[in-house]
């Protein structure tokens, strides 16, 4: 897609039109975070006293504020060459709405805005629940939603019940399909010790669901304390890994990954009826969560919780703080990858 913009001469009857393409724009709403931006701000600062609208920066000092803010980004390739200074005398005029050769916060947060919204306007494109409101019932279960998904490629949602039951729906929450959880353990018998009392049945509930955009994996866990690994590239939703015998119930899960490097480490995080946080950490989840077994097993991999270990090469697990984090229950957490923190929540 090409585009034009032009460059400011002392006759607006001569306009001197130049060609680029969209790639060659820097899109600082990809690449900028909160912390960059609290950086940037310094240069339109007095001491404490925050940005000021008389502080203006001209293209030279811009241009050196931008360059040091992007040094450790995807142009740091390009730093010092003449094609960059190209993308920042492009990036500058397009900033200083003013046209006076000079720019001021106001006019930087402007522009900001405006790539925020842009960004936001392509996302929504494909955003859920474009149309009314609708509601549904998933006529194969009666049970409670424990959790509902969004996956990706292809766009859908994804659902499960309390009991067991995973639903797929379209974009326009229509199901698709309805597949019973896989359990290895579907049902315990608990002896009651009341005189001549039968055995009862006790079920085994889903805890929480979460999707591995990156690897299209569904990850599943149980009051069994087991976590079901889901392969997504087929219709089947068939189960890849089982990882079983964990120490405590596992009953809330968040996944990261990096968007801009899908290969790269990511993080499964989830939480356990001990109050703790455990992290697995895979180092290259494109090629694999875990070792292929050395000896032909029929069905899913099953992996011990306790031999891990031998899984060194591809996943790493530890505890949060090393211990229990909660005294209760933990009922929620989240990963801030812009800060690095993990937010979590207990009874």
């Amino acid at each position: 897609m090409k585009g034009a913009t032009q460059q400011r001469r002392g006759s607006v009857h001569e306009p001197v039109i130049q060609s680029y393409d969209t790639k060659d724009n820097i899109q600082l709403a990809e690449h900028v975070t909160i912390k960059d931006l609290k950086e940037l701000m310094s240069h339109f600062s007095r001491g404490e006293s925050g940005p000021s609208s008389d502080i203006r920066l001209d293209k030279t000092q811009f241009m050196g504020a931008i360059t040091e803010l992007l040094a450790n980004s995807q142009w740091e390739y390009l730093l010092g060459s003449p094609d960059w200074e190209k993308r920042l005398d492009m990036l500058f005029n397009k900033v200083d709405a003013s046209c006076d050769g000079m720019v001021d916060w106001n006019e930087f947060c402007t522009y900001m805005l405006l790539q925020y919204q842009e960004k936001d306007a392509v996302h929504n494109r494909n955003a859920p629940f474009r149309r009314e409101e609708k509601y549904v019932k998933d006529s194969a279960s009666k049970e409670t939603i424990t959790r509902v998904c969004y996956a990706s490629n292809p766009s859908r949602y994804l659902s499960v019940t309390r009991d067991g039951n995973l639903s797929l729906w379209s974009m326009n929450m229509e199901l698709q399909k309805s597949v019973p959880v896989c359990d290895s353990q579907p049902t315990q018998t608990v002896q009651t010790f009341q005189s001549g009392a039968t055995p009862r049945k006790q079920r085994l509930w889903i805890t929480d669901m979460c999707v591995m955009e990156n690897v299209n994996k569904l990850v599943i866990t149980t009051t069994s304390r087991e976590m079901f690994f889901y392969d997504m590239s087929t219709k089947t939703y068939s189960v890849q890994f089982l990882l079983f015998e964990l120490e405590y119930v596992p009953l809330c899960m968040t996944y990261w990954y990096n968007k801009a490097d899908p290969g790269g480490r990511s993080f499964l995080i989830f939480g356990d009826d001990s109050g703790c946080l455990h992290i697995f950490n895979f180092l290259q989840p494109n090629k694999g969560l875990f070792e292929s077994p050395t000896k032909k097993q029929e069905g899913h991999l099953k992996i011990n919780m306790k031999d891990l270990s031998d899984h060194s090469l591809k996943v790493h697990h530890s505890l949060c703080m090393g211990g229990p984090v909660h005294s209760d229950w933990v009922r929620k957490v989240v990963y801030i990858p812009e800060t690095d923190y993990i937010l979590s929540c207990s009874s």
